[in-house]
């Protein structure tokens, strides 16, 4: 899966300084901090959410902080496999 990502040019990124938020009718704002984002040739941005629940806070929380610690070394390393249950794709 990673190696996937990389070829189409996805970039790991730290939820303590990268956080899109987005909105659905009816309910309060919700922000993906970090996660996977690839730019498209048009500009469009696919975000792949690493975390398995909905924010609703501004700041990265001790969990997400912690997934994406956890999910930088399985990413940068070069044996390692990266098992997750599921990846939510959010597009801006």
């Amino acid at each position: 899966m990673k190696e996937v990502l990389k070829g189409c040019g996805g970039e790991l990124m730290d939820p303590r300084t990268t956080k899109m938020k987005f909105q659905e009718p009816d309910y309060p704002d919700m922000y993906i901090h970090g996660g996977i984002h690839i730019r498209r040739n048009d500009g469009r941005l696919a975000v792949i959410d690493i975390n398995y629940y909905d924010s609703y806070h501004e700041d990265a929380g001790t969990q997400e902080i912690q997934k994406y610690l956890s999910s930088r070394e399985i990413w940068e390393s070069k044996d390692d496999y990266w098992y997750e249950p599921c990846f939510r794709f959010f597009f801006f």
